[in-house]
Order: C-alpha cells, then sequence, then structure tokens
C-alpha cells in the first residue's frame, strides 16, 4: 500500500522542518509533501532543507483546499494528514498512525493530541476534530465538495468515514501538543482565529449531518415509546400531549422497573403500559418496547419534559414525513443554565430524548449498543451508517426536568455525571468499532 503525507502550511516557519524530520526519519511513507499555502515565510525552503517535496499555492486556498491538492498529487493508496505546527511530534507517532491503516484494520486512524488526563479522557467520545489522520483515499472521493474548504475539511471526513461504514481508529499521541495560534499572532488575533475556527467545525458539523445522500423508503406512520422510571408527576402530561398529535398512532410507556405510581399515572393519561422489572436502562426499555411496535418510524420522547405541546410534535413528524431524513431529533436551550446542550448538539454528541428514527436506522444498530444513556449517540451513528441525512429543531418553550430538580444538588450532580460519563464512553465505542 502507498502512502503519502500531506502537510498543509501557512506560515510555519520555524516549525514545518521540524514536523517533516520526524516523518523521514520513521521510514514509514513512500512520500511526503508540504502545501505552501501561500505563505509569506519561508515556510517552502524550510520544508525543502528538511527533505520534503513541496507545492507552492497562490494565492491561498485555506487548509481544506491545500489538503485537496495534495492528496491530488499524492497519487497514493492512503494519505497521512499531518498540521505543520505540532510539538513534540516523533517517529513512532507517524507509525501509530499509519499501521493500522497499513495493515488493513481501519479506513481511519486519528490522533488524539496529549492535553492531559481530562482532556484525553473526553476526546474518546468526541468526534475526532484534529489535523492528524491517516486515511485511504477511497474514503476521501466520498467527503462532500463542500467541505473541502477551510477548517471544515476534518468534519467532513469524518461524515464521510461514518456514512461509508468505515473503521476508524483512535490513536494517542503522547508528549504532542500543538502551538496555540495566540503563540503564534498574538493574543488578539490568535483566540479571533481560534473563534473563527470553531465556528466554522461546528457549522460544519451540522451541515454534514443534514445533507441527503440517499433518503429512507416507505410511507410515514409512527408510534411513540416513552421510557419512564419514577417519573410520576410528570409522565402524565407527556402522554396527554402525544395522545393529542395526529401522527402517532399509539403511545407506549415503558415503565423501567419504577418504585412510584408512574405505570398508573401512565394508565390513567392514556398509554398502554409495559412494566419491566428489574430496572434496564433507557436503552435497554426503548429495545424492550421496539419489540412490541410494528411502524416504519418510531417517536422517542422523554417523560420528563415541560412544556411539550403537539405543535412540537408534529413539526417533528412533518421533518421525518418529508422523505428526506433518516432521523429528526429536537432538542432545547434551557436559558437558566450553560448552553451545555446547545454545544454537545452542534460537537455531534446530541443526549436529546426527542427524535423520530425510521425502522431501518434501528434494525441497523446492533443490540449491544441498547443500553443506557448512550443510545442516542448511537442512534446518531446507526442513522449515518445507513447513508441517511439528520435533521436537528429547536423546539421553542419546551425543557426537562434537571436531575437537580428531581434528586437535589448532590445527587443529582452525580446522576448528571454519570450519564455524561456513560455517554462518552459508548461514544467511543460507537463510533470506533465494526458493526
Amino acid at each position: 500500500m502507498l502512502i503519502t503525507a500531506v502537510i498543509p502550511a501557512h506560515n510555519e516557519s520555524g516549525r514545518v522542518g521540524a514536523v517533516v524530520a520526524a516523518v523521514l526519519a520513521s521510514r514509514a511513507l513512500d512520500r511526503v509533501l508540504v502545501v505552501d499555502d501561500g505563505s509569506t515565510d519561508a515556510t517552502a525552503r524550510e520544508a525543502r532543507a528538511a527533505g520534503a517535496e513541496v507545492i507552492v499555492l497562490s494565492p491561498n486556498r485555506g487548509k481544506g483546499g491545500a489538503m485537496l491538492e495534495g492528496v491530488m498529487r499524492a497519487q497514493a493508496d492512503a494519505v497521512l494528514f499531518l498540521d505543520a505546527d505540532l510539538i513534540g511530534f516523533l517517529p513512532e507517532h507517524v507509525s501509530a498512525l499509519v499501521e493500522p491503516v497499513r495493515n488493513g484494520d481501519a479506513e481511519m486512524v486519528c490522533g488524539l493530541r496529549d492535553y492531559g488526563p481530562t482532556w484525553n479522557a473526553l476526546q474518546v467520545g468526541l468526534p475526532p476534530i484534529t489535523g492528524e489522520r491517516c486515511v485511504r483515499v477511497e474514503v476521501l472521493r466520498r467527503v462532500h465538495d463542500d467541505d473541502w474548504s477551510g477548517w471544515r475539511i476534518e468534519a467532513g471526513i469524518n461524515e464521510a468515514c461514518r456514512r461509508a461504514g468505515a473503521r476508524i481508529a483512535l490513536a494517542p499521541l503522547h508528549g504532542m501538543t500543538i502551538y496555540p495560534k495566540w503563540h503564534k499572532v498574538g493574543a488578539q488575533e490568535g483566540f479571533r482565529e481560534a473563534a473563527v475556527m470553531a465556528r466554522s467545525v461546528l457549522t460544519a458539523m451540522t451541515e454534514a449531518r443534514a445533507r441527503v445522500d440517499q433518503p429512507p423508503s416507505g410511507r410515514f406512520s409512527a408510534e411513540a415509546i416513552v421510557p419512564a422510571h419514577n417519573e410520576s408527576g410528570r409522565v402524565g402530561a407527556v402522554v396527554r400531549t402525544l395522545k393529542r398529535c395526529p401522527s402517532l398512532s399509539r403511545v407506549l410507556v415503558v415503565d423501567d422497573g419504577s418504585t412510584d405510581a408512574t405505570a398508573q399515572e401512565a394508565r390513567e393519561a392514556g398509554a398502554e403500559v409495559m412494566t419491566l422489572s428489574p430496572n434496564r436502562g433507557k436503552g435497554g426499555a426503548m429495545l424492550a418496547a421496539l419489540a412490541r411496535t410494528t411502524a416504519p418510524w418510531v417517536g422517542f420522547f422523554d417523560a420528563d419534559l415541560i412544556g411539550l405541546t403537539p405543535k412540537h410534535v408534529e413539526e417533528m413528524a412533518a421533518e421525518a414525513r418529508g422523505g428526506q431524513y433518516g432521523m429528526v431529533t429536537g432538542t432545547w436551550v434551557q436559558h437558566s443554565h450553560p448552553p451545555w446542550t446547545e454545544i454537545y448538539a452542534l460537537y455531534g454528541f446530541d443526549l436529546s430524548g426527542q427524535r423520530f428514527v425510521h425502522r431501518s436506522v434501528i434494525d441497523r444498530l446492533p443490540e449491544r449498543y441498547w443500553s443506557g444513556y448512550g443510545i442516542e449517540v448511537a442512534l446518531d451513528e446507526a442513522t449515518a451508517r445507513c447513508g441517511y441525512a439528520q435533521r436537528r429543531l429547536l423546539l421553542e418553550g419546551m425543557k426537562i426536568t434537571t436531575q437537580r430538580e428531581k434528586l437535589g444538588a448532590a445527587e443529582g450532580f452525580m446522576k448528571t455525571t454519570r450519564i455524561l460519563t456513560e455517554a462518552l464512553r459508548a461514544a467511543g465505542k460507537v463510533r470506533t468499532e465494526e458493526w
């Protein structure tokens, strides 16, 4: 297998030479191409002196455009992309990125920079937005033309891999970090560039997930499933709202080992009730209920919603009925709290329990992933692997009952932490395992 390193570089004199030297010292690659993207310093000269082939672009095309030029010139089976401003990049890092692709164990390997124990642990569950990745060219051919632009490219490659069902591996690169932008251009300009980059990445993620490659087939009809554990005082209002929605032919509440009056309240509100004992966790409850449904679409709804209206439900159903999307998610922003839900969702980590999901997506997801609080990120991944687009709606005026409100400050904080931990672990598995 021919593998070429492509290093996009814009004004990276004083840094790019060390990266090139580490790649060449590894002896793991056939070629090293540095794409000098309109630099006004000695980037090209330094790269050549270090032993790289250099392509000079003028004017500047942005990171994605430079990477695309490198791919076209590489004429390889796989490409190792590297940023030109790495700190502590070593020959063994090259091998860690390249060998799983060369050996046929993965179609893409993403390098995780070393930011310390806490962030390193979080990185495993989040979509890899990193410039260090080895990717087979057959996957790169699936990247949408719009995504070969600026800082959009990493999000575009991620989505192309997901929709191809490509195997993704993660390689922790111990001791390796990157020069912050504010160290290069000063604090004010550096933070401005970082903010522009972050916005570009988030926009690219949202647009990539919503891009229609192929729609699910079949007519629209839907049943609702409401997993509930100790939701007395809340579940009844949710059921009554769902019963008023013409798009739903049925409302099924799964009482997941409750010790309160959840089941009785749900029945009195008009739902069919399925009782589980012992508790199976959110994903397990949802899976158990699916065996009793037959409609081509399933609407999942949390039992602790505040302000859910038939209009919210019908807005989601209308998008599903339109035939473009494999999943439609409804989310919210609680203005009295930091907008974590919005941030997570934009970053590809949407934990909203409100979603219409096509049956083919449900069938695509292996049973082992129907577990606990990781089910939402697993459904996101299954939708992408079906080749379907996702639609995300903001449901104005709706929010959830927080764990703090249910359990108190201390226990609520612990429960929220457990939810996020479970979801991160599930995301790390579902995005990297073969299925």
